[in-house]
């Protein structure tokens, strides 16, 4: 936990705050919620964008991809 910890203090975080979030577990449920709805949808990388429900761009893809996708999703409605 001290790596995390060290990088939150980095990244100008309350380091003594993030410790007591991470050992009391606030956001555990949270945190198996969205796992659930990942494992169901068949997301097993991040950043990974579904868009409308069904065509996928995973990983950090540059904005060109982006627009030639949402160009042939246009384009098959």
């Amino acid at each position: 936990m001290e790596v995390i910890l060290k990088i939150a203090e980095v990244a100008g975080l309350n380091k003594m705050e993030l410790a007591d979030v991470l050992q009391e577990g606030r956001y555990l449920q949270r945190l198996l919620d969205v796992q659930g709805i990942a494992y169901r949808s068949k997301i097993n990388s991040a950043p990974t964008f579904i868009i409308n429900d069904g065509f996928r761009i995973v990983g950090a893809q540059p904005i060109s991809y982006f627009r030639s996708a949402l160009d042939e999703i246009a384009k098959s409605k």
